[in-house]
């Protein structure tokens, strides 16, 4: 059984340090529906609190070739 793509919520960001990222997800999510969100942070001393309801999939990872200028996470 393949994934099939249906809709994507309309993206969110902050620059507040301390501030809660609220995702917005799609206005219809069904029963085995799949739900992606792809967190990024400047810096690597901060991290995001997993989401209520959502597992780690892969993270953290450090972007940037030869200094580290953040990290990311999917969810």
């Amino acid at each position: 059984m393949a994934i099939a793509y249906l809709s994507q919520g309309a993206g969110a960001g902050t620059e507040t340090d301390l501030a809660s990222l609220d995702l917005v997800c799609p206005a219809t999510v069904t029963a085995n529906d799949i739900l992606i969100a792809h967190i990024m942070h400047t810096g690597t001393t901060t991290a995001p609190s997993t989401p209520s309801g959502w597992s780690l999939l892969y993270g953290p990872a450090n972007v940037g070739v030869t200094t580290v200028t953040a990290r990311h996470w999917i969810f």
